[in-house]
C-alpha cells in the first residue's frame, strides 16, 4: 500500500484533533458509548488456530482481539516488523479516548452542556484503520503469497484496503508504515486534557482559559503531526 495512505490518515487525525478546539466545529462521526464514561470490554474470544484461518477471519480475528484489550495475541497477527508501533498506536488511541471522556464530564459539570457536546465522541477511535474500534469486514481477495482484505471504517466512503502476507503462524496484517512519533504526541494531548480535567474540577480555570489552553495545545500537535507525516513520507520515497 502506498505509503501516502498513512500520510493522508494522519492528516485527518490532525485536523480532527484541531477540529475540537471551538464548540461550534462538526465533529466527525462515531458510535455513541454507553452511558457512564468508557465503553464496556468485551470477553476476549475463544483463539482459533490462525494457521487455519481466512485473510478475511484474520482480520476480523483482530478486531475481535483489539476491542477485548488482548493485545498479546493480537500481535501475533501483525508481521513482526511492526508488531511495537502498531500496539504502541492502539494503546495511545485508548488512552486519548479515555481522557476526552473524562475532559468531557468534567466540561459538562462545571461549563454545562453546550460546551462538553465539542468533546462527546469526535471520532478519535475511529481513526486506525482496521485497528478502530467501529470496523466492518467488506471482502478478501488472495493473489498468491499476498492478501486483500476490504474494511468499512465507521461506516465511512472509500472503503480501506488492508494487507496481509502469509507466515507459518497464518496470514498477518501488514499495515501502512507506522508514522514515527505519533503515539507519543497523541500520549502527551492524554495527559494534557486529563490535566485540564483536574483544574477544571478545582475551578483553577476559566472557560476562556480552557479554550485557550486546549487551543493552543491541539494546534500544536497538529503542526507536529503533519510535520511527522512528511518527514515519514519523504523517507519513502
Amino acid at each position: 500500500m502506498e505509503a501516502t495512505t498513512a500520510a493522508r490518515r494522519w492528516t485527518v487525525v490532525a485536523f480532527t484533533l484541531l477540529a475540537l478546539t471551538t464548540v461550534s466545529c462538526e465533529r466527525v462521526p462515531a458510535p455513541r458509548r454507553p452511558a457512564g464514561g468508557a465503553a464496556a470490554i468485551p470477553t476476549p474470544p475463544p483463539q482459533p488456530d490462525p494457521s487455519e484461518l481466512s485473510p478475511l477471519e484474520t482480520a476480523k480475528r483482530v478486531h475481535q482481539l483489539r476491542l477485548a484489550g488482548d493485545f498479546a495475541v493480537l500481535e501475533r497477527h501483525l508481521v513482526p516488523e511492526q508488531r511495537s508501533q502498531n500496539i504502541e498506536l492502539i494503546q495511545s488511541v485508548d488512552q486519548l479516548v479515555v481522557a476526552c471522556e473524562v475532559l468531557e464530564q468534567a466540561v459538562r459539570e462545571r461549563f454545562g452542556n453546550v460546551m462538553a457536546e465539542a468533546f462527546a465522541d469526535p471520532g478519535i477511535a475511529n481513526i486506525i484503520g482496521v485497528f478502530s474500534s467501529d470496523v466492518e469486514m467488506i471482502a478478501e481477495e488472495v493473489e498468491g503469497d499476498r492478501a486483500v482484505v476490504s474494511v468499512q471504517v465507521a461506516g465511512r466512503l472509500p472503503l480501506e484496503q488492508i494487507e496481509l502476507a502469509p507466515s507459518p503462524e497464518g496470514w498477518q496484517i501488514r499495515t501502512d508504515p507506522p508514522v514515527e512519533g505519533v503515539a507519543a504526541e497523541l500520549r502527551g494531548l492524554a495527559d494534557a486534557m486529563n490535566d485540564a480535567a483536574r483544574r477544571i474540577r478545582a475551578d483553577d480555570m476559566t472557560p476562556e482559559e480552557f479554550q485557550r489552553t486546549l487551543s493552543l495545545r491541539w494546534s500544536q500537535v497538529q503542526r507536529r503531526i503533519t510535520a511527522l507525516t512528511e518527514t515519514s513520507r519523504s523517507r519513502e520515497r
